[in-house]
């Protein structure tokens, strides 16, 4: 068990990038739970994603992601963030 956490995650960490596959997500849970369709919720996910980019790149911080789409398994994104200069 993840121990409850909101976004239980596996993390690779390398010297200058950390990679995060996110196994949860509230809302990609809460949109299921809505009865939201793949093709629906592979969309948020994605919208969702370019919120996360928006956040992360204002700190200087170089971000990719893969989001959630049919095929993709039980699990949701994957993120991750690599020092700017390096």
């Amino acid at each position: 068990p993840d121990g409850g956490r909101m976004y239980p995650t596996h993390v690779e960490r390398g010297p200058d990038h950390i990679a995060f596959k996110v196994k949860r997500c509230p809302l990609k849970d809460a949109w299921v739970e809505a009865g939201v369709g793949e093709e629906k919720l592979a969309t948020l996910c994605r919208i969702a994603g370019a919120f996360d980019r928006g956040l992360f790149e204002a700190t200087g911080v170089r971000f990719a992601n893969v989001t959630w789409t049919p095929g993709h398994g039980s699990g949701c994104c994957h993120i991750a963030l690599t020092n700017r200069d390096a």
